[in-house]
């Protein structure tokens, strides 16, 4: 996770991927992913974007995690073999995201 805002009474965080990357799938193949994190704890509604600029880059407005911070991880499991292989390379100049075995 790269970044947090509050707003509309929920925790807003920005993830170093999103619509434009490994998560095009929830465009073009209508792929609804379990976002999961590392950290433990009571569970907030909370909303989930892309690194971009672009609104459309929304990944979740309404999952519940615990209270993230900066660094944290945030992942989904089982996420496909065609995610990063239909990613956009460098939109917006973010690189693609690193791919993690968990």
């Amino acid at each position: 996770m790269i970044g947090r805002t509050f707003r509309n009474n929920k925790n807003y965080y920005y993830l170093n991927d999103g619509i434009y990357g490994d998560f095009s799938g929830m465009v073009f193949d209508h792929c609804k992913y379990e976002f999961k994190t590392l950290r433990r704890g009571q569970t907030f509604l909370s909303a989930l974007a892309g690194p971009t600029c672009d609104s459309f880059d929304t990944l979740s407005l309404d999952v519940e995690i615990p209270e993230l911070y900066v660094n944290d991880v945030v992942y989904v499991k089982n996420i496909g073999a065609y995610s990063s292989a239909s990613a956009v390379a460098n939109f917006n100049g973010f690189p693609p995201a690193k791919i993690v075995l968990v």
